[in-house]
């Protein structure tokens, strides 16, 4: 009697076990597996006019191969959605504000500066004046971006799946507005511009000037100080754009001091593969996943 009242404590811890893991499993296999990209055999797409090849090599880097400009668009947008969606809706949410829909109030202050700035009104200003040759292939990308969403519900990857949201169809706007948002990641010597007005108006102009190496004369003619009332309403608007700018920079991506632009090259007998090597760092911050994409 006294070995089976042992024994079926075992069982049942046994049993917990068991259960436990196969559902620590199935959630894995719902979250993560699930939605895993179908990187090998065929794909139907509705909008591909003719068929296209996507071959990847040993480092998982896509080649599109396709006859027309429409479908290899298509297809790109296709492969950027399948390796890079989640990347691609934050982008699009910090540019059109919507953040706070997903991470609620610490992402308002992020939402508020991105619409007063507005990298959306941008985009749409610059789509409206772009040639029809530049929006048809705009267009031709979001379609291959679109068929991938439609194609995969509720498979669109664990970000989706965990924060429970369901992507809008992409549209030509969207690229545009993540690229003023880059930009404005790019225009770096803004802050320092509005910190010197706000310098000038406190100390005064020559004192300032001692605190900066002068201005070399060989350069364009700097613009007349500007009236008064109009220098009191500019260092305001400077204040508070320094100081909301602070609370969102996590937000919009922007790095820590210390970065910069630089460039260099290998000569073939100095490399490993024996081959040049030509690299490029173009001021932009490190990100998880990388802001560019290569095939």
């Amino acid at each position: 009697m006294l070995p089976n009242i042992l024994i079926l404590p075992g069982v049942i811890l046994i049993v917990a076990v068991l259960l436990a893991g196969g559902f620590f499993l199935y959630i894995y296999w719902w979250l993560v597996q699930r939605p895993t990209p179908k990187l090998d055999g065929a794909v139907r797409l509705a909008c591909l006019e003719q068929p296209v090849e996507v071959l990847r090599d040993r480092h998982g880097i896509p080649h599109i191969y396709a006859q027309t400009l429409g479908d290899l668009l298509r297809a790109q947008g296709y492969v950027h959605a399948q390796e890079r969606l989640w990347q691609m809706e934050q982008n699009r949410r910090i540019a059109r504000g919507t953040l706070a829909e997903v991470y609620g109030e610490a992402a308002l202050d992020a939402d508020r500066f991105s619409r007063i700035v507005g990298f959306r009104r941008a985009a749409a200003a610059e789509l409206a004046g772009l040639d029809a040759e530049t929006r048809q292939a705009l267009a031709w990308y979001a379609e291959g971006v679109n068929a991938f969403i439609e194609a995969h519900p509720g498979r669109l990857g664990a970000e989706f799946n965990l924060l429970r949201v369901t992507p809008e169809p992409w549209q030509p706007e969207d690229m545009i507005a993540h690229a003023k948002v880059m930009a404005w990641g790019l225009s770096v010597n803004w802050e320092s511009e509005l910190t010197r007005l706000r310098l000038q108006a406190r100390i005064g102009p020559i004192r300032a000037a001692d605190l900066e190496p002068d201005y070399p004369a060989t350069n364009p003619v700097i613009a007349e100080a500007v009236g008064s009332h109009e220098s009191t309403r500019l260092l305001s608007a400077a204040g508070l754009l320094l100081n909301e700018y602070e609370k969102v920079k996590p937000w919009l991506g922007q790095p820590v001091e210390g970065r910069g632009s630089n460039a260099w090259a290998v000569a073939p007998k100095r490399s490993a593969s024996r081959r040049a090597l030509l690299c490029n760092d173009p001021h932009l911050a490190l990100q998880m996943p990388g802001v560019w994409f290569e095939n």
